[in-house]
C-alpha cells in the first residue's frame, strides 16, 4: 500500500510537505527530520512542525539522508528558523557540505527552482555546518522508546546513509532505494557507485520492514514494503542490461543518454526537474560504461 497523504503514520512517525517537498518527523522526548526537501519548500515544511509539534523549536535534529539539493535545500532555511537545531550527517556528506563546488551546485538547483516559485520571503540555500557525523552502526535515542539507527548506504551517492526504526520497523533511505515513476517501476539512482548500490540494496532487502518512507512520492506498507527492495534490486540489474544492450549496439555515452531520456523522461515516466534527471542519467551511463569497460 503507498500513503500518498500527509499526517501521522504511526503514533511515532509523521510525513510532513508534500510528496516533492517530503520529509518524515521521527517524535520522542527529543524530535527528529529526516530530510528537508527543496529550499522551495521550508515555509511549507517549518508550518508542518508548528502544526504537528506545537513550537517549530521543539524540534532538535535534521537528519540528512545526502547532500543532494532536493533533500538538504530546506536544511539552512530551517537552521535560521530554528536556531537551537542540530544536524546530523554522514562524514562524507560534511565534507561535502565543506566544498565551495559543491555548495554552489547545491545552491543554484535550488535557485532554479525559487526563481519560478516567487516566495515572499529568502528562502536560499546558504551552506550546511553539521553538528555530528553519523556512522554506520550509530543510534540515536531520541527517549520514550524512540531509537533511530543508522545504515551505511552508498551507492546512490558516496555520502548516502539510511535510518531505521526497529520500533515500528520503518526505513528511511531516500535514492538509495531507488524511485518509483509514475507507473509504480522503481527506478534505480547509482549515481556515485552501481556495485555499492546493489550491496545497499541486498542489506536493506533483509531487513524487517513495514514501512519504507520514499524519496519523493509518499511512504510504502504492508507487503509492498516488504518486497520493496528486492523489487528495486531486479529494476537496477534491468537497467543496467538495458545501458549495457546499448552500448553493445553501438553507441556511444551521448547517444545512450539521448534514448534513454526520450524512453523515460520525453514518455513522461520521470517527474523530475529536467536539469537534475539528466544530471543524474548521465552519470548512471558513466557507471554502467565504466564497469564494460574493466570485463
Amino acid at each position: 500500500m503507498l500513503i500518498s497523504s500527509t499526517g501521522e503514520i504511526t503514533p511515532r512517525i509523521f510525513f510532513l510537505g508534500n510528496l516533492v517537498q517530503q520529509v518524515f518527523l521521527i517524535r520522542g522526548r527529543e524530535n527528529a527530520l529526516i530530510d528537508a526537501g527543496m529550499s522551495i519548500g521550508g515555509p511549507l515544511i517549518l508550518s508542518d512542525l508548528k502544526q504537528y509539534l506545537g513550537d517549530e523549536n521543539l524540534l532538535h535534529w535534521n537528519l540528512l539522508t545526502h547532500s543532494h539539493f532536493d533533500h538538504a535545500g530546506s536544511t539552512p532555511y530551517l537552521k535560521r528558523k530554528i536556531p537551537g537545531l542540530k544536524i546530523g550527517a554522514s562524514p562524507v556528506a560534511s565534507q561535502v557540505f565543506q566544498n565551495p563546488r559543491a555548495v554552489e551546485l547545491i545552491r543554484s538547483l535550488n535557485h532554479d527552482l525559487e526563481l519560478a516559485a516567487h516566495l515572499d520571503e529568502n528562502v536560499a540555500f546558504t551552506g550546511i555546518e553539521v553538528d555530528r557525523t553519523l556512522q554506520a552502526g550509530d543510534t540515536l535515542d531520541l527517549g520514550k522508546g524512540v531509537e533511530i539507527q543508522v545504515l551505511a548506504t552508498p551507492g546512490h551517492t558516496r555520502c548516502s546513509i539510511s535510518f531505521y526504526l526497529p520500533g515500528d520497523q520503518a526505513v528511511f533511505c531516500a535514492e538509495a532505494g531507488g524511485m518509483p515513476d509514475r507507473d509504480g517501476d522503481i527506478m534505480p539512482e547509482f549515481l556515485a557507485s552501481l556495485p555499492d548500490y546493489i550491496d545497499s540494496l541486498e542489506r536493506l532487502s533483509r531487513l524487517p520492514v513495514q514501512y519504507v518512507g520514499l524519496a519523493h512520492g509518499g511512504i510504502v506498507t504492508g507487503d509492498e514494503a516488504r518486497s520493496y527492495f528486492s523489487r528495486s534490486l531486479d529494476s537496477t540489474r534491468s537497467f543496467q542490461n538495458e545501458i549495457t544492450d546499448l552500448f553493445r549496439k553501438g553507441q556511444e555515452n551521448r547517444e545512450v543518454v539521448r534514448t534513454l531520456k526520450e524512453r523515460y523522461y520525453d514518455s513522461g515516466k520521470i517527474s523530475q526537474p529536467y536539469r537534475a534527471f539528466m544530471l543524474n542519467l548521465e552519470a548512471m551511463v558513466k557507471q554502467v560504461k565504466e564497469i564494460l569497460n574493466a570485463e
